[in-house]
């Protein structure tokens, strides 16, 4: 029976990862006898000692280049100093994506500690907000964070330590770099590998537990698309920080495939990543709407000519807006629609090349499903609404520290809902409708912010938009490309033309330069809310 699979059959790359583990088992690199006792740190160690040579690590900001030795004999040494250091619980990993972060990355995992991602510029409110939620035993930052960070532990015995390589060296003075030595700190897979941040729709941070088992599961699932291993493709491009899952994706599944990480420290803009793609010929990436949209404005034909897959997902778009970049490269059915959440460590669904944008695709042979529509019953008949429910071996373990809102998002039976209302074709394609949790009421009818933000994101020049429920009704604040010349007319006539009397933005346009944005980079609906609120009390949303 294939690991990862709970229906249909196995993709190439799950039977890829079958032999994997089978390998491990063989050559007595774990401490199970069994694929499924096999746990990610052992996973991620095998296969990294047997690629010494290969490469790691594309720092896009130096061009240096790190192989698989290299990482794994920093990572052993801070391994080694974590156990020194009785670090056995709980970490806090606030570093930008580096050779120091791969490193750091690996080490807590090899060292059987727990880390708590989370965003490397993050303020002191937001450090202490976590605080007492992950009661960490060290903190590594960055060097231009450490005023901040200690300020924000001050009072507590928490260790700061400054992730760049001279403060890296002297936390590991002592600690040997040999890694036939190093034995891995024995941890069972069902147990807690790391905990990820979310928010959902709230703003509410949570600390969402994942598994090894989870983990690893998860390994396959970005490459279905892929039938050669290993080296399914040439280089990956890693966009996000690592308080998102997508970062812990790239970092987990892609040293076990063989495929190197193009990553920076720097700020990511669409500009900057046009550059990176063209510099290193990136083939891989995954990347949300926000950039995507700029991206296809920005970059050359040149730039993307070497992307084999290039998935866009975090939050939902309209494809009208991503045309211009599915333009630009080299075949249009390269450009995918992805669909995850933290709660099952990654994908959920994904169609086959050409499925339609404005589709997520087919849920993924590791989960079971269900549409569940407004009266609790399963949905049966294509194109009937219901919010997505799954169930699975890869579901979180649970939220830190908050059995209450584990309680809210499973069932009894062990059904995560999802929160998404979706639809499915003849094919079982899903599609996209709203987040149950968004809605409002407007003039006694329920107002579903995202279909009123598909409308604005079809409108050329717009970046980024929200729309929340104001007093007077639905308001909107905007993100303008700079010299589009739209206008707020603009946007008015486009919502009235396609949508009902009561979704019209009666409640006011605001046109911003950016917008509050929760821990894991999403738009913070709360704090949009509370913007557009002050602005139309100043008069600037109308």
């Amino acid at each position: 029976m294939t690991y990862a699979v709970e229906r249909g059959s196995p993709w190439t790359s799950q039977l890829y990862l079958d032999g994997v583990l089978d390998s491990i088992i063989k050559n007595g690199g774990t401490w199970a006898n069994s694929r499924e006792g096999v746990n990610l740190a052992e996973v991620l160690f095998y296969c990294m000692k047997n690629n010494l040579g290969g490469i790691h690590t594309i720092n896009g900001a130096t061009g240096e280049k790190f192989t698989n030795g290299q990482i794994l004999q920093r990572a052993v040494s801070i391994a080694r100093a974590l156990k020194s250091a009785r670090a056995t619980e709980t970490v806090v990993v606030m570093v930008r994506n580096s050779e120091h972060m791969s490193a750091l990355f690996y080490a807590v995992l090899f060292a059987g500690v727990v880390p708590f991602m989370m965003e490397p510029r993050s303020t002191e409110y937001e450090i202490q907000q976590f605080l007492p939620l992950v009661s960490p035993h060290i903190i590594f930052c960055e060097p231009d964070r450490v005023d901040i960070v200690t300020k924000a532990v001050e009072g507590t015995d928490i260790r700061v330590v400054v992730a760049d390589g001279s403060s890296l060296e002297k936390f590991t003075l002592g600690c040997s770099e040999d890694i036939d030595s190093f034995q891995l700190t024995e941890v069972r897979a069902d147990s807690t590998a790391l905990i990820q941040p979310t928010s959902g729709s709230t703003g509410v941070p949570k600390g969402a537990m994942l598994t090894h088992e989870g983990m690893v599961m998860q390994m396959p699932s970005i490459w279905i698309h892929h039938t050669q291993f290993p080296h399914p493709t040439g280089i990956g491009l890693l966009l996000s920080t690592c308080q998102w899952l997508t970062h812990t994706i790239i970092m987990t599944s892609f040293p076990v495939y063989q495929v190197p990480i193009l990553m920076t420290p720097l700020r990511i803009s669409a500009e900057y990543i046009a550059e990176l793609a063209g510099k290193y010929q990136a083939t891989w990436t995954i990347i949300g709407p926000s950039l995507a949209a700029p991206l296809g404005h920005l970059a050359t034909p040149e730039q993307l000519s070497s992307f084999d897959r290039l998935y866009v997902g975090g939050s939902a778009f309209s494809p009208d807006t991503l045309a211009p970049l599915k333009d630009k490269l080299p075949a249009p059915g390269r450009l995918l629609n992805a669909y995850g959440m933290t709660e099952v460590h990654g994908f959920i669904a994904a169609g086959p090349l050409g499925t339609p944008l404005n589709s997520v695709g087919q849920i993924i042979n590791i989960l079971d499903y269900r549409l569940i529509n407004e009266k609790g019953e399963i949905v049966k008949e294509p194109h009937e609404k219901g919010e997505l429910y799954l169930k699975g071996r890869c579901l979180l373990k649970g939220y830190l520290n908050n059995e209450a809102a584990y309680r809210e998002s499973v069932t009894s039976d062990g059904w995560l809902k999802t929160g998404d209302v979706f639809y499915k074709d003849k094919e079982d394609r899903l599609f996209f409708v709203n987040r149950t949790k968004l809605s409002f009421k407007y003039l006694n009818h329920h107002v579903y912010p995202e279909e009123i933000e598909h409308v604005i994101g079809t409108i050329p020049g717009v970046q980024q938009y929200v729309v929340v429920g104001a007093d007077s009704g639905p308001a909107a604040a905007v993100v303008l490309q700079e010299g589009c010349g739209v206008t707020r007319e603009d946007i008015q006539q486009a919502v009235n033309s396609t949508l009902s009397d009561y979704k019209h933005l009666r409640g006011g346009i605001a046109i911003v330069t950016s917008l509050p944005t929760t821990h894991t980079g999403k738009v913070h609906r709360a704090n949009c809310l509370q913007l557009i609120q002050e602005l139309v009390g100043r008069g600037e949303c109308f």
